[in-house]
C-alpha cells in the first residue's frame, strides 16, 4: 500500500507539531494507492500537492490549509482526480497563474505529454478545451513532461523527454498563460527536441534566468549516468 506524505519542519529540522498536530499528514484518496510528485505553496499559505492514485493511474490534485487540514472547498471534498480520455494519467508538476492551476505530466498507453488547466477551486475550465487534458505526441515511442516553471510574464516552460533508448531526448515547450502552446517558440511548434547523442537523455528540472534564458537539467545514460545541463534562448 502506498500513501503520500506532506511534512512540515521547523528551521532546525524538527517536526512542526502545529501542522496537523503531528508535523505531517498522510495522504491517501479513496483508500487507493497514492503517489505525490509535486508541491505548490500558494501565496495565501494553502498547500497544493499533485501526483497520481490507483493503478491504472489517475492524475491527482489535493489542497491543504496552512494548519494541515484538508481544504474541503477545493474540487470535491479537497481532492480532484482525472484520466486523459480514458487513459492513465499522472501529474509531475503543478504551477499557479493569475487565473488557473496548470498541471503538467503524462498519459500512459500510449505515453504522451499532458497539460491541464483548472480553475483555482479545482473545477474544470469548460471554456478551455472543454475542461479536458491536452495531449502532445512527440517521437515514435511517446513522451512525458517532468517539470515546469512559470515565467515572469505568465508564460510557462515545461521540460521532459521522449521515450525509448537512443530515441530518448530532451524536450522543452513554452505555454501561454491560458495553457495553450506558444507557437512563437520552437520553430512554430511551441516545443523543441534536442538529441545529445546516442544515449538515453532525460530532462527533469529547469530554471528560468532573469533574461528568460532557460536552464534545463537532467541526465544522460550511455553505459554510465552523467549529469547534463543545457541552456536555451
Amino acid at each position: 500500500d502506498h500513501a503520500g506524505m506532506l511534512i512540515r519542519l521547523k528551521p532546525d529540522g524538527s517536526l512542526d507539531e502545529t501542522f496537523n498536530g503531528r508535523g505531517f499528514v498522510m495522504i491517501r484518496h479513496l483508500l487507493l494507492n497514492t503517489w505525490l510528485s509535486s508541491l505548490l505553496l500558494q501565496e495565501d499559505g494553502r498547500i497544493m500537492v499533485a501526483g497520481s492514485i490507483d493503478f491504472p493511474q489517475e492524475g491527482l490534485l489535493a489542497r491543504y490549509l496552512p494548519d494541515g487540514r484538508l481544504d474541503e472547498r477545493f474540487a470535491v471534498d479537497g481532492f480532484m482526480s482525472f484520466t486523459a480520455g480514458g487513459r492513465s494519467a499522472q501529474v509531475s508538476q503543478v504551477i499557479e497563474s493569475a487565473q488557473h492551476l496548470h498541471c503538467f505530466g503524462s498519459s500512459r498507453d500510449p505515453s504522451h505529454c499532458l497539460s491541464l488547466s483548472l480553475h483555482h477551486n479545482g473545477r474544470a475550465d469548460l471554456h478551455r478545451h472543454d475542461g479536458l487534458p491536452q495531449l502532445l505526441d512527440i517521437g515514435p515511442s511517446g513522451c512525458q513532461w517532468n517539470a515546469a516553471q512559470r515565467m515572469q510574464d505568465g508564460r510557462m516552460i515545461a521540460v521532459g523527454a521522449t521515450i525509448g533508448g537512443v530515441e530518448a531526448d530532451f524536450i522543452v515547450a513554452r505555454y501561454l498563460p491560458d495553457g495553450d502552446l506558444d507557437q512563437r517558440f520552437g520553430d512554430g511548434n511551441g516545443w523543441l527536441r534536442t538529441r545529445l547523442g546516442r544515449s538515453l537523455d532525460t530532462a527533469n528540472s529547469l530554471a528560468v534566468q532573469p533574461d528568460n534564458a532557460i536552464l534545463v537539467g537532467g541526465y544522460s545514460l550511455d553505459g554510465n549516468y552523467r549529469a547534463m545541463v543545457a541552456r536555451y534562448l
